[in-house]
């Protein structure tokens, strides 16, 4: 069975969910994307090039049935591409791997904020496994 890793900077770090959704996809550890910042588009999340910036996550291991299932939920590839990156774990080792980016028009046109309530995947993926929740409350103030 074929595997790729795969960068969740979203709803997808919220176990629950990627359980539901993707039954094979195991969690290989919490990474950061430099570079990149967290963007609410449309009252989706991307992540958008900005220097000095950086999004944390989580890397997940998927199957090819899993990414097909991760497709359908992102909108691929109308909504959302695929682009592979380079993320660096824990230990500082990079990985060259797929993450999910907002395709234009959608990305263009920012939200100043999101409508109440927070989204509440963001909030349990946070807790579940991201050290770095201030990155998720800058994108959605």
């Amino acid at each position: 069975m074929s595997r790729k890793e795969y960068f969740a900077y979203g709803s997808n770090l919220n176990f629950e969910q990627m359980a539901y959704r993707c039954t094979e996809a195991t969690v290989v550890g919490t990474a950061k994307l430099e570079g990149y910042e967290l963007a609410f588009r449309r009252g989706y999340l991307t992540v958008l090039p900005k220097e000095g910036a950086s999004v944390e996550g989580l890397i997940w291991s998927v199957t090819d049935h899993d990414e097909s299932q991760l497709d359908c939920y992102e909108g691929y590839p109308t909504f959302y591409d695929k682009e592979t990156m380079t993320v660096t774990d824990a230990d500082g080792t990079p990985h060259e791997i797929m993450v999910y980016t907002m395709n234009a028009p959608y990305h263009l046109i920012p939200v100043p904020r999101p409508p109440p309530p927070r989204p509440q995947p963001l909030q349990c993926g946070c807790h579940a496994g991201v050290s770095g929740c201030r990155y998720f409350s800058a994108a959605v103030l």
